[in-house]
């Protein structure tokens, strides 16, 4: 994982995110986290107990926010927690943001209008392709 994360995003020149998936659910979990983030990823992307297990791990932040910033600052990477309210912080600003659930809303809703629209296997995509 660690050699494929090198070497694809190394030589393409291409950022990299990570999306610790209950990192603080295991030690194994916990510790495969941290040697992906010796891979300097461009962006971390959790849920807040993820971030917090991270930040911990790092350096003993319990609070969400603060936990998101100095994960930022101390990793380079812009940090983003999803909740009620996403946080996007780069360890100096911190930015709130609702707009994702009401964009997931959207996609709920046009996923359930694609379902009454298909007739079968890709069918919807030829359907969008006439209008």
């Amino acid at each position: 994982m660690r050699e494929a994360s090198q070497v694809r995003t190394t030589e393409a020149e291409k950022p990299r995110a990570l999306d610790p998936v209950a990192a603080g659910a295991s030690g194994f979990r916990l510790k495969a986290c941290l040697e992906l983030m010796g891979l300097r990823p461009s962006v971390i992307r959790g849920n807040g107990s993820e971030i917090i297990a991270l930040s911990k791990a790092s350096v003993g932040v319990t609070k969400v926010m603060e936990a998101a910033k100095t994960l930022a600052q101390s990793s380079g990477a812009i940090v983003i927690v999803s909740g009620a309210v996403d946080i996007i912080t780069d360890g100096h600003q911190v930015v709130g943001a609702q707009a994702a659930a009401s964009a997931l809303s959207i996609f709920g809703i046009a996923g359930e209008m694609g379902m009454d629209m298909a007739n079968g296997p890709a069918s919807l995509y030829i359907f969008c392709i006439r209008q």
